[in-house]
């Protein structure tokens, strides 16, 4: 099961239109592949994250994740197709470190439980008197 619905990347990717059984096979297999990747790095949590119980930002991560995918399935860095079409793109990285900054934020191993407070005596000036 996703973290995200087919609705949900459809907006993401401004995608609205019904779209046919192929390309909504391949958004589902985005959308798990997706979910399945983030659910992997974040290996600490004890219950998985479903639909309902994932935070927006992780949501957020899978969406974006998605959508990549969807656009690109096999993460080519060069691709060229028909009539000419041409992409290029820098070295394949199915995370981000946004991304993952953003996920490491949810673990709550690394949350901060609060700080540390130093008790100093007043600063008095020194007698140089006698």
């Amino acid at each position: 099961m996703g973290l995200i619905t087919e609705p949900e990347l459809q907006t993401h990717i401004r995608q609205v239109t019904t779209w046919s059984p192929t390309i909504q096979a391949s958004a589902a297999a985005a959308i798990e592949d997706a979910s399945g990747l983030v659910l992997e790095y974040c290996e600490w949590l004890e219950t998985p994250w479903t639909d309902a119980t994932a935070p927006a930002s992780a949501k957020l991560v899978v969406k974006r994740l998605a959508a990549r995918l969807f656009d690109n399935p096999q993460q080519r860095v060069s691709y060229t197709g028909p009539e000419g079409l041409n992409y290029s793109g820098g070295p394949v990285r199915l995370l981000t470190d946004d991304e993952k900054a953003t996920l490491d934020r949810l673990d709550p191993r690394r949350v901060a439980v609060g700080t540390i407070g130093l008790a100093l005596p007043a600063w008095t000036v020194p007698d140089t008197t006698s």
